[in-house]
């Protein structure tokens, strides 16, 4: 019996004693030839497939590897399109030297330093500045051959209402002024001239258009107020004259001409041609809340005559104003200064520009338009009227050629961007 119990004894030790070597061996028996034992959390890889580290960006197979050295390009730089030439490497590059550029081949706003004592030769196509560049010059009104030397046209002034250019022009015959209305939708082509009325004898018209009517400015002796609805038939309004100056002496205190408006926030400015007792033109300034009622700002002139040493373009005596406030807050005025030391005693008028922060004290820049070597304004351009125009500036002025005749031109110049 004690021999039959020892044997069941080592049966039973035989299949299930010694649990942990027979896991073991058990383990061992599930691993099959060459494959890896793989822990329970980690993601099996197939054989052929290198393992990466977790923070490793994956690259694709058919992506080129960028040596380390390599500058990235950054994400908003343009890609050459595959069909762009190249240029090779042994292919000289053109310098330009700015100076070498024909001026007249320019548009720069860049400023220059004006020199108003050049010939008229040297100062030829040297300003570049906004409002100096002038071109295109083209015969607007032409006079026929009734009319006689110092007639013709003269004096314009420009507004433009719901994108239509109003001109006004006087028309000079002897001492006797006509005013005329013309309009115009591209600058270049302009409608037959009709009389205004109501307003006889007016000269210069300087016109704003609000609360649906036409506001006109005019006069020669002193300045007045005339409105309309339709830009031709003006009525004049009643105790809205500007006088001269009573002060004696005063620069202003013989006659007024050559108004110029505009209308700055709730303040009316004017300038103005001044005539006095020294017998010379100055420009002067005043102010109004309305349009009828003007003070002026100081007694004496905004701007006055040049130099004859050195010898400046306007040395005997600067008139025919016309301003505009751009949207840079600079006081743009085109002016005529009238040069005796050319061919004195009647040297010739020529178009002019200054600049102001205020209004009242103003820098000259020097000769905007000058004269031509012949042709239509070869011994005068003055009197100019200038409005913002297709992305530009448009000039109306007058000319004058080698008979004496007044013709009415135009001119355009660059905007710079403010």
């Amino acid at each position: 019996m004690k021999k039959f119990l020892v044997f069941l004894f080592l049966i039973a030790f035989t299949f299930f004693g010694c649990d942990d070597d027979n896991s073991s061996k058990k383990d061992d028996d599930l691993i099959s030839g060459d494959t890896d034992v793989v822990q329970e959390d980690t993601d099996v890889v197939p054989e052929d497939t290198d393992v990466i580290p977790e923070d490793t960006d994956v690259i694709p197979e058919d992506t080129d590897v960028i040596p380390e050295d390599t500058d990235v390009i950054p994400e908003d730089t343009d890609v050459i399109p595959e069909d762009t030439d190249v240029i090779p490497e042994d292919t000289d590059v053109i310098e330009t030297d700015l100076d070498e550029i024909d001026d007249a081949d320019v548009i720069t706003c860049a400023e220059v330093d004006p020199n108003p004592g050049l010939t008229i030769e040297e100062n030829k196509n040297r300003y570049l500045l906004d409002g100096w560049n002038w071109e295109n010059k083209t015969l607007v009104f032409d006079v026929d051959s009734t009319v006689v030397a110092t007639n013709g046209w003269s004096e314009p002034g420009l507004v433009v209402v719901d994108g239509t250019i109003h001109l006004y022009v006087s028309k000079k015959s002897s001492s006797t002024y006509t005013l005329f209305h013309s309009t115009s939708t591209n600058g270049v082509n302009w409608s037959e001239p009709v009389a205004v009325t109501g307003v006889e004898g007016a000269r210069r018209a300087s016109v704003i258009y609000e609360d649906n009517k036409f506001r006109m400015w005019y006069g020669s002796g002193f300045i007045k107020l005339a409105e309309s609805s339709d830009g031709v038939a003006y009525t004049p309004v009643a105790d809205s004259s500007f006088q001269q100056s009573d002060v004696s002496g005063a620069f202003d205190d013989l006659t007024l001409s050559f108004p110029t408006v505009i209308k700055d926030g709730d303040t009316y400015k004017m300038w103005y041609a001044g005539y006095g007792s020294s017998g010379t033109y100055a420009i002067g300034y005043a102010t109004s809340p309305d349009g009828k009622t003007w003070s002026r700002v100081q007694a004496t002139p905004v701007l006055e005559k040049g130099t004859m040493d050195p010898v400046e373009f306007d040395n005997t005596t600067v008139a025919q104003p016309w301003v505009i406030k751009g949207s840079d807050n600079i006081y743009r005025m085109w002016y005529a200064g009238f040069d005796t030391s050319l061919t004195p005693p009647n040297g010739p008028y020529r178009m002019g520009l200054a600049e102001s922060t205020d209004g009242v004290n103003w820098t000259k820049k020097g000769v905007a338009v000058d004269i031509s070597a012949s042709g239509n304004d070869a011994y005068a351009s003055r009197e100019g009227a200038v409005i913002e125009w297709n992305n530009g500036w448009l000039m109306l002025y007058v000319g004058m050629g080698a008979d004496y005749k007044y013709r009415l031109m135009s001119a355009t110049s660059a905007v710079c961007p403010f």
